[in-house]
This record gives C-alpha cells, structure tokens and sequence, in this order.
C-alpha cells in the first residue's frame, strides 16, 4: 500500500483559511502519512501543527515559502526543514514585520485620498487585523468593494490603485536564509517563474546561489514543466519535492493530498529530501 504526503499547505497563519491544528487532522482523515505547512513569511503555525501531528502520529517538516522580489516580478523559495527558532529565520520575520507595517501606512493613506476612509482605530473598532486582509474585510464590510477578489484586482494586485513592491528578499538571499536556518531550499511552482526568465537559466542562477530541488509536482503545474523541471533536477544533482498548495479556498477545488485530485505525491519523495539533506550535511 502506497504513502502519501503533501509538502506545500498554507494555513491561516498566512493566506489559507484552516488553523494549523485543522489541517493536520484534514491530513489524518485522508491517511497522509507526513505533511510540511509552508505559510508565507511567517512560522507561526509549526508549533501548533507540530503538536497536533504527534498526537496523530503524521510526520511533520517544518516549513515556510518566502516571497522574494525577482525583476519586476517575484519568486517563492521553499524550505524544509528549517529550525523557525534560528537567528537567520528571527531577522528575516522581524524585516518583514517592518517592511509590511510601511507598506500597511502608504495603503491607508492612498486609501483617504480615493476617498475610503479607513484608519486603525477604524479597524481595531471592528476587529480587523491591521494588514491587507483586514483592510479588506473593511472595504467589504463599508460596501467599497463587493468581494475580495474585487478588492485585489482593483487596489492590491499589480497595476491596482494601491499596489506597492514591498521590500523582499532577493532569490538569493532566501536561500541564504533557509539555509543558515538548517532547511533545504526549493523553488516553489515554477511554472509560475518562467515569465521573469526561461526555466534552464533561472534554474542555473538559483544553482549559484545554492538552491537544493524544485517543485516539480503541483496542483497547477503543466506537463511540460514537470518533464522540464525534472530533466533539470537531474542534470544539476537536485532534489524532487512536490505538494498541493492547499488553501482552503472552496474556489479552487485544490484538496489537500491529491491537488485537483491526480496528485499523489509518495513518500519516497520526503525519503529523497531527506537523504539530500543528510548530504548537504544539514543536521
């Protein structure tokens, strides 16, 4: 009998709608035998998915996806096995702390001259988080906007009113961070990658800097691109990982484990990262 794991989750300690304890006993109740939650930027979750993964007997990776700017785009790298306690991993959670309260400052005071008054004591009035989430469910709430999806495609997403390239790590330098943080770096979806630069070149830049694998099994990934990123996990000496990208939005029919439900991604895949690991002589 086959095992199945998942190594991509997000969680509601970013953008994913279940707690960290849900999604480890959606995993339970789908027979998963390891998970990694890798919410963005942030590792608020491992402790308590930790926890509750031990109480249910699934292996549990530690995880996070940082987002780095790329050009005029970005990328996300992916680490595993990252100690969330390390100082490489505090100093990068505390720049990014600051870089998205400048970025929250600049988008109230855009958001007054639009004419949508919004404030802090506004939002602390009704319980919002003072992040773009919470300016959201203000819009919402005040009737600016009809939905989230309006609110990001109109003000948020790139060519929106309010849209800001908040300070992020390079490529290079998350690498640098998951790696002085004991984790294994993998570059995330890069089917979403190759519209800043052919997936070869990309892959051979990331080398430089260190990149352990790739994700070449996604919910979303083309053919192609798996064939693609796999020919060249072989001819640079990389690691395999794959994973759902679970968030929880009913919207996408992304189900935890399987993906659009053809993703079984075995546990021979977690044995390989491992043994990669033990190579790099990460301990």
């Amino acid at each position: 009998m086959e095992s199945y794991i998942d190594l991509h989750i997000h969680t509601c300690k970013s953008d994913g709608i279940y707690t960290p304890s849900e999604i480890v006993k959606m995993a339970s109740k789908k027979k998963l035998k390891a998970i990694a939650i890798t919410d963005h930027d942030t590792v608020d979750g491992l402790n308590e998915a930790s926890i509750e993964a031990q109480k249910l007997d699934i292996e549990f990776i530690n995880g996070i996806e940082i987002n780095t700017n790329f050009g005029d785009g970005q990328l996300h790298m992916l680490g595993y096995f990252i100690n969330p306690s390390s100082q490489a991993i505090k100093s990068f959670l505390e720049d990014t702390k600051k870089s998205r309260y400048k970025v929250f400052i600049k988008w109230l005071l855009k958001l007054n001259r639009y004419g949508i008054r919004v404030s802090t004591d506004e939002l602390n009035k009704h319980q919002f988080s003072m992040n773009q989430d919470g300016i959201i469910d203000y819009m919402i709430l005040k009737k600016y906007v009809n939905s989230k999806e309006q609110a990001l495609k109109e003000y948020f997403d790139v060519g929106g009113k309010l849209f800001i390239q908040r300070d992020k790590p390079t490529p290079e330098q998350a690498i640098k961070i998951i790696k002085q943080s004991g984790g294994i770096a993998v570059l995330a979806h890069p089917f979403r990658s190759i519209k800043h630069k052919p997936l070869n070149e990309l892959v051979s830049e990331l080398v430089s800097y260190g990149l352990n694998g790739i994700e070449c099994y996604h919910s979303e990934q083309p053919k192609e691109i798996v064939l693609e990123s796999s020919e060249l996990v072989k001819q640079y000496n990389l690691v395999v990982t794959g994973g759902s990208d679970f968030h929880g939005n009913e919207k996408t029919n992304v189900q935890l484990g399987a993906g659009y439900g053809n993703l079984p991604i075995q546990m021979d895949i977690l044995k390989n990262l491992k043994k990669h690991r033990n190579c790099e002589g990460i301990m």
